[in-house]
């Protein structure tokens, strides 16, 4: 199913190597902005493998597959990365949990958009 690219190699070492500092991060300090952080990685760890996963797999398939799901990495980083730079600029006063869900409305929309996309609709195909 993959063939073994110099690319992947690296890939999953660097990802092995972020999580464990996101896992560190996350639980060593209760500060927000540590917690902020270890998404941001986390995020970022998913959209590399599912990218370096697409580009070493043979299958057609399987590219679609990993390309869809790091998607899912893709829409993590831009709100919490957001939130961070709020919380570093002084408007701290204004992450809540309010704020937070309403920065989380569109990458929501996007995901529902991407697998609105995969869903089989027979009243838009064409006759």
């Amino acid at each position: 199913m993959l063939e073994t690219f110099p690319y992947l190699l690296v890939s999953v070492t660097l990802s092995v190597l972020a999580i464990i500092v996101a896992i560190r991060i996350y639980s060593a300090n209760p500060r927000k902005e540590l917690k902020i952080t270890s998404i941001i990685l986390g995020g970022g760890i998913i959209w590399l493998v599912m990218s370096a996963l697409e580009v070493s797999s043979v299958n057609f398939s399987a590219k679609l597959l990993f390309q869809e799901t790091h998607f899912l990495g893709l829409v993590l980083v831009p709100t919490p990365f957001l939130l961070l730079a709020m919380l570093i600029s002084g408007y701290e006063k204004y992450v809540n949990r309010k704020t937070i869900v309403l920065f989380s409305i569109v990458p929501l929309i996007t995901l529902l958009l991407l697998l609105h996309k995969r869903i089989p609709q027979p009243h838009l195909d064409k006759h």
